[in-house]
């Protein structure tokens, strides 16, 4: 992604944890970052601009650290346009976590921002991120017992690999 440090870890299976959703390899092992420790990173995600919808974004966020900064703290402020949800602490040589947000109320251009929190020395990073959200729930026409269409999009970036995957399909 320009403008950013493209990072690279060793192999690794994330430490062994148990993670809330299991990445791949090639997402944790790869990550962006500023260049500086007061950068943030800014990743747009384009929503239909028709209404207000909740969406569901998942953040991945790996580090493996050098022997130069195995004993700092990177810890970042995620943020969805410009409201912060969570602060997230990599407190470990080789530390990860998964941060689900739901939900999120969008329409038109979310603005998702991970900043640098107040005191940490290390600049935030972003290893992979999803989106997901309902976009239609319609009665089918002509229905007389409840059956309703869903149209539901995905949204995987890949920020490292500057990959977008989008899925359209019906429930």
């Amino acid at each position: 992604m320009s403008g950013y440090t493209n990072l690279t870890f060793v192999p690794t299976t994330c430490t062994g944890q148990a993670y809330e959703n299991a990445p791949p390899n090639s997402v944790i092992n790869t990550a962006i970052s500023p260049t500086t420790a007061s950068q943030s990173i800014y990743v747009p995600v384009n929503f239909p601009t028709t209404t207000p919808q909740s969406a569901y974004i998942v953040l991945y966020f790996y580090q493996n650290l050098g022997p130069d900064n195995a004993n700092a703290t990177r810890n970042m402020d995620v943020y969805v346009d410009g409201v912060m949800l969570k602060n997230v602490k990599l407190q470990a040589y080789s530390s990860g976590e998964v941060l689900t947000l739901y939900p999120v109320l969008v329409q038109g251009t979310a603005n998702v921002t991970i900043s640098p929190a107040k005191g940490t020395v290390l600049p935030p990073l972003l290893n992979g991120m999803e989106v997901f959200y309902a976009t239609e729930l319609a009665e089918e026409a002509g229905s007389s017992n409840g059956v309703f269409k869903i149209s539901c999009s995905v949204i995987v970036v890949g920020v490292c690999q500057l990959f977008v995957i989008v899925f359209f399909g019906l429930v």
